[in-house]
C-alpha cells in the first residue's frame, strides 16, 4: 500500500504524467517465455517517430531465426551489454533513427542479445566489444559484421550488405 501512496504522490506532482506512466510500463511489461517478440521495444520507436511500420524486437535467437526462415529476411543481431554507454548511444542515435528502424522493421528480422542473458548463444562466437552488430542470412551464414558504435550511415551501409542480389534473389 505504501508503495501505491509513493506512486500516486509522484504522479500527482509530475509534469509529465503520461511520460511517467511510459517508462513504468516499458519497465514492467512482461518478457515472453516463448520466445515471442517483445513488444515494448515498438513503443520506444513509435514515440521517436522514427518509423511508420512497429519495430519489433526478437529477444530470443531461436525464435528470431525461426522467423528469419520462414519469412526469408535476414537477420540483424544486436548484441549488447549492461551498462555500456556505446550500446545506449546506438539505441537511441542509430536504432530509433528513422531510415534504419524503416529499413529493418520492412527487410529485416531483428534480433537483441545481450551478453549475460543470452550468454549461452554467444558463447558460440568471439566477441572483442560491445556492441557488436551483424548481419546474417536465414540460413545462418554471417554477411556483415561491425564492432563497436555505428552511426546511422555506417549501419545503412552494413544493411545493404543483405541486399536480395547478396541473398540470391
Amino acid at each position: 500500500m505504501r508503495s501505491l501512496v509513493s506512486k500516486q504522490r509522484l504522479f500527482a506532482f509530475s509534469k509529465f504524467p503520461i511520460a511517467i506512466f511510459l517508462v513504468v510500463w516499458i519497465t514492467t511489461v512482461p518478457r515472453s517465455l516463448a520466445g515471442d517478440p517483445v513488444i515494448a521495444d515498438r513503443l520506444v520507436v513509435e514515440m521517436t517517430g522514427a518509423s511508420a511500420a512497429p519495430l519489433i524486437w526478437h529477444e530470443d535467437f531461436n525464435a528470431g531465426w525461426a522467423t528469419a526462415k520462414k519469412t526469408g529476411r535476414p537477420m540483424l543481431i544486436f548484441i549488447t551489454m549492461e551498462e555500456c554507454k556505446f550500446c545506449d548511444a546506438m539505441k537511441e542515435n542509430t536504432l530509433c533513427n528513422r531510415t534504419i528502424a524503416e529499413k529493418l522493421s520492412q527487410r529485416f528480422v531483428s534480433i537483441r542479445l545481450n551478453r549475460r542473458k543470452d550468454s549461452e548463444v554467444l558463447s558460440r562466437i568471439v566477441l572483442k566489444t560491445y556492441p557488436t552488430t551483424l548481419v546474417a542470412l536465414p540460413q545462418g551464414k554471417v554477411v556483415g559484421h561491425r564492432e563497436g558504435y555505428q552511426p546511422p550511415a555506417e549501419l545503412a551501409a552494413l544493411l545493404a550488405e543483405a541486399s536480395p542480389e547478396r541473398m540470391g534473389r
